[in-house]
């Protein structure tokens, strides 16, 4: 099963179990009111726990390939960098070239850096740099 599938599943799950320990404290009245009254704090818990997805740092990452994501996430960051550098070199009335193409050189580099981390887990990160290597 997908982790996504399985996080889903657990929320779902964690939520209807939280929701069915209110209704039964509320409704079930052959219980003593001081274990109603625990049911439906104890629901109300659960419940929230499950809206608030802290059940989520018990389950597992579901990213594997880590090293294509963080680079990608570095692309990103150059982009955002690249609009700020155009945006205050638009205000500013500056040329803007001297300053956007070291961000697009970085960011033709990481482009060229993205097929040999495709398909790399944490696992298998170095892989390829050893096999590549004279022994």
């Amino acid at each position: 099963m997908e982790t996504r599938t399985r996080r889903i599943l657990v929320r779902l799950g964690t939520m209807a179990v939280g929701l069915l320990l209110i209704v039964a404290g509320a409704l079930v009245s052959a219980w003593p009111v001081n274990v109603r009254a625990l049911a439906v704090v104890v629901g109300m818990l659960v419940y929230l726990t499950a809206i608030a997805r802290t059940f989520e740092r018990m389950l597992p990452d579901q990213r594997r390939y880590m090293p294509l994501r963080a680079e990608t996430e570095e692309f990103l960051n150059r982009v955002r960098e690249l609009n700020q550098v155009v945006l205050a070199a638009r205000s500013s009335g500056l040329q803007r070239d001297a300053y956007t193409e070291p961000i697009i050189q970085q960011m033709h580099d990481i482009v060229d850096r993205l097929p040999t981390l495709a398909g790399r887990d944490m696992q298998h990160s170095g892989e390829e740099e050893r096999e590549g290597q004279v022994h």
